[in-house]
């Protein structure tokens, strides 16, 4: 807010400099917390991306209100959440704690990118720099890791965890942990790369690139190669047609998401056994996962088993001499996982609302910066869920919300719709 008073805003009688220093202060501490957490392995960012939500929310609590009561997406993207949430009753997973993050965290979530969008010009160029500041660091410390091999996640495990068991399991384990941090960095930095490049900074631009490069290969974990290559795909196309392929880019979401039982099914049935057993192990398993989940989502296909019922089925088989889960904790499909737990409604509901989206994206294109970075953050993230993470962590909930607020950085309008 740029009068004196930030009452019009929020209903709270503050002097507006004192505001302005507050939300300041909130992002400047918690995004450096987030390097730290990303270098740590990504799994604190729901913790610091969401205090910034619920330290901000006081400001914004209300015209955010007022915004989810305008916009039908937004209710549609709530309705889903709700449905998630609800699945829990009939699933054979009696913990909640999952269905209230989902509820709890994700409209903190949300606020992170409201509120910088929110932000006047001059104020998002400070926010964004010392974000890109705090993204060079942690991009300098994961290219060391994934270039000599991750010595200093090997130090900290051996002697401060004290880790005493195998050192191929040592090295497994560390790669697992940077992994995680790289798939935020990748996120994050992205839309910063564009940031930077749009503002003639393109030397570190460059280096973020190469820093996104080095994270996304060096670890041993496919779905942020993968992730990182489509994300910048997408990203190119919405820069050249931002009301074209970012729309159609959510639209593509959607449909995949409505129809990932026949389009998996269709994979599983089409590899011939001697072409599954030709690739990489881990690649052969997702065979063998996406192929039980289909089965288990033909039980309950209208409903689903519920929120986390991945969580308590421990089949194993036996691939090529190894012992593997059959659903290791969840089907690595967003698609297939959606369906799983939450059936044709869940599928239905989540299709619409990223249909919904594109629909209000092709109407109000932002510009082609902030077209670009939405499209790498969305098609990175979804990805990596596609082919890697469970879709409800909220971890890298976070992690998204931290990446779409660095897209917001490239608005060029002060209160976009």
């Amino acid at each position: 807010a740029g009068g004196r008073r930030t009452r019009a805003e929020t209903g709270l009688m503050i002097p507006a400099r004192a505001a302005r220093l507050y939300i300041a202060a909130v992002f400047f501490f918690w995004i450096f917390i987030s390097g730290i957490f990303m270098a740590g392995g990504g799994l604190g960012l729901a913790g610091s991306v969401g205090f910034i939500g619920l330290m901000w929310a006081p400001f914004l609590a209300a015209p955010a209100g007022r915004a989810f009561l305008e916009r039908r997406e937004a209710q549609l993207a709530a309705l889903a959440l709700f449905y998630v949430a609800l699945s829990l009753l009939w699933s054979p997973y009696d913990r909640p704690d999952q269905a209230v993050k989902l509820v709890l965290l994700t409209p903190l979530f949300a606020l992170v990118p409201f509120g910088v969008a929110r932000l006047d010009e001059k104020r998002r160029m400070r926010f964004a720099a010392f974000t890109a500041i705090i993204a060079v660091i942690v991009g300098l410390y994961l290219l060391v890791e994934a270039a000599f091999g991750a010595p200093i996640a090997l130090i900290f495990k051996q002697n401060l965890e004290g880790w005493t068991g195998d050192p191929a399991d040592l090295r497994a384990l560390a790669d697992r942990t940077l992994s995680r941090g790289a798939s935020a960095f990748i996120l994050l930095a992205g839309p910063l790369s564009i940031w930077l490049w749009t503002r003639s900074r393109r030397l570190v631009a460059a280096f973020l690139t190469l820093c996104a490069v080095f994270a996304a290969t060096g670890f041993e974990v496919e779905a942020n190669t993968a992730g990182l290559i489509l994300a910048s795909a997408a990203a190119a196309a919405a820069w050249r047609w931002p009301r074209r392929a970012l729309p159609g880019l959510f639209y593509a979401v959607a449909v995949f998401i409505v129809f990932a039982p026949m389009v998996l099914g269709a994979v599983v049935a089409l590899t011939p056994d001697g072409v599954a057993a030709a690739l990489p192990l881990s690649w052969h398993q997702r065979l063998e996962i996406w192929a039980y989940a289909l089965e288990r989502v033909s039980e309950a296909p209208v409903f689903g088993h519920g929120l986390d019922a991945s969580r308590t089925m421990e089949d194993e088989i036996i691939l090529r001499g190894v012992a593997l889960h059959l659903l290791p904790l969840h089907p690595h499909n967003a698609g297939l996982h959606i369906w799983m737990e939450t059936g044709a409604l869940g599928a239905g509901l989540v299709g619409a609302a990223f249909s919904v989206i594109g629909l209000v994206l092709r109407r109000v294109a932002p510009n082609p910066e902030a077209a670009a970075g939405i499209a790498f953050v969305t098609a990175g993230w979804f990805t990596m869920t596609t082919l890697g993470y469970g879709v409800w962590q909220e971890w890298h909930h976070g992690a998204l919300a931290l990446a779409l607020a660095g897209a917001m950085f490239s608005l060029r309008r002060q209160r976009p719709r």
